[in-house]
């Protein structure tokens, strides 16, 4: 990062007291917020409002934009360990595009309530099937692609 921060909070080692011990918790807090504050707006207005949920294409591109254009300008790159801003714009165009495609095949009518109302349940299935692929192959030599496909 062009401050350091990014650095600080990944950095290794965990002596030094309570707060540099929590440090990724206690400063990703911001970035965490950001993050529920985005994704209420978001369903706010696309998924909960009385009309039929409609996540224009625009604002899936526009958010896509916004975070290539703040991790060129600042010269930083997605970390969720940091929360930083590219990390929320990250999770807010990835939350759109998915909003967008199930919009448009009309899914989450049937998904939706399903996942809403096992939170928990679906949280810790999610949890599982994600240690059983980091258990099953090292993640970190998959490459961007491979990544995504994953």
């Amino acid at each position: 990062s062009t401050m350091g921060g990014q650095e600080y909070v990944q950095g290794p080692g965990r002596d030094g007291g309570l707060f540099y011990m929590n440090r990724e918790g206690v400063l990703g807090l911001p970035g965490y917020f950001g993050v529920l504050v985005l994704s209420e707006f978001v369903g706010r207005v696309f998924v909960w409002s009385k009309t039929q949920p409609n996540v224009p294409m625009y604002l899936v591109a526009c958010s896509w934009l916004a975070l290539l254009s703040v991790e060129n300008l600042l010269g930083t790159v997605v970390s969720r360990r940091s929360t930083n801003l590219p990390y929320v714009l990250w999770v807010t165009a990835t939350n759109l595009t998915v909003l967008f495609a199930l919009d448009k095949i009309n899914w989450h009518p049937d998904v939706m309530p399903v996942v809403n109302s096992r939170g928990l349940t679906t949280f810790i299935a999610a949890n599982l099937m994600t240690g059983a692929v980091n258990f099953a192959t090292n993640t970190m030599e998959w490459g961007m692609v491979g990544a995504v496909v994953l």
